[in-house]
């Protein structure tokens, strides 16, 4: 035989009673959200129920905003892997450039530090208006060496090497 429950009987309490009895909350804390209560002309029930979904909507923009960042970060590994590769590929070409005098990379070191300042590219130009065609960089934080090694870089070409028009856009 199944035995039957009987239905609760229906609650004479007023929901700020039950509130008190359901949430246990500090009597400060109970103060503040009747207050709230009073002003916006809710119930408390109203106010906790408020809170409460705010708590969780920030929990849940919380989670939403570390999942992105952890899409990032691995979108941002995956790109630097793919950077890092990609340049490797450049040395190598530049490497093997070098060894078979088809073009020349050279690293710009700072002499005291030894930190890389830039780098100076010199390789045929495919035109064919001029015997080389000379590019250089410099690291943006070494921005005021850029006209420099310009400089330098042209007084060597002109001194050591035996070409007679050079393409490298000039630096003032």
């Amino acid at each position: 035989m199944v035995e039957r429950l009987a239905k609760p009987k229906k609650s004479t309490a007023a929901p700020s009673d039950l509130v008190s009895v359901k949430v246990r909350m500090k009597e400060s804390q109970r103060r503040i959200y009747m207050a709230e209560a009073d002003r916006e002309g809710i119930s408390v029930n109203q106010v906790i129920e408020r809170r409460l979904n705010r708590t969780l909507a920030d929990d849940a923009m919380e989670k939403t905003i570390k999942r992105t960042a952890e899409v990032v970060v691995a979108q941002s590994c995956l790109m630097i892997d793919d950077m890092i590769t990609k340049n490797l590929r450049d040395l190598e070409e530049h490497a093997d450039d070098f060894e078979g005098r088809r073009g020349f990379t050279y690293t710009v070191l700072d002499p005291g530090t030894g930190d890389v300042i830039g780098c100076v590219y010199i390789y045929p130009d495919k035109t064919g208006e001029h015997d080389a065609k000379v590019l250089s960089w410099v690291r943006r934080s070494r921005a005021e060496l850029d006209a420099p090694l310009w400089r330098a870089v042209t007084e060597w070409l002109a001194a050591d090497w035996p070409f007679e028009r050079v393409s490298y856009a000039e630096r003032s």
